[in-house]
């Protein structure tokens, strides 16, 4: 179960915890793990800052307990939320339909989080990164240089004239 991984990686505020817990999930992948995987591939979704699924209000459910957890449902959901396939009262009627299929703590828990783009486990794109570089889980970084002072640095204005 997916929520469980988040459920591991809250269950401390140690960031060593944290990137443990991931390492066990990249090597549980690795070997094969296919519930590892999919957390994997869904933390890629939550923190990727080239993915959003336009949507703000995400239903929680409460109860719902040995339900079907249709994941490959839900990995549909996320592309056609992605693609813009799905948008407006369409997205938000799929959605729901598919929170009542899903036990309440997996779907609270992690596909809340997922399509919030929030997990809300004290983790970050730079965390599952420092675990994951150079795999197919590393997660794309959005960076831009920022603006320096050449205040005290003389060689910067001078070389700024010259523009």
């Amino acid at each position: 179960m997916s929520a469980n991984w988040i459920s591991q990686i809250n269950a401390s505020d140690s960031r060593l915890h944290k990137e443990n817990i991931i390492g066990q999930a990249l090597t549980a992948a690795l070997l094969g793990n296919e519930n590892a995987n999919f957390c994997l591939d869904m933390l890629q979704l939550c923190y990727d800052p080239y993915i959003t699924f336009g949507v703000r209000q995400i239903p929680e459910t409460v109860g719902i307990v040995d339900a079907e957890n249709p994941w490959s449902e839900f990995t549909d959901l996320t592309v056609s939320l992605g693609t813009r396939e799905l948008t407006g009262h369409d997205a938000r009627d799929a959605i729901q339909a598919l929170a009542e299929r899903f036990d309440s703590d997996e779907w609270n828990n992690f596909c809340v989080g997922v399509l919030s783009k929030d997990l809300r486990a004290g983790i970050s794109d730079k965390t599952v990164n420092k675990v994951c570089k150079k795999t197919n889980f590393e997660i794309p970084i959005f960076g831009c240089q920022l603006a320096t002072n050449c205040e005290g640095r003389p060689e910067m204005a001078l070389s700024l004239i010259h523009i």
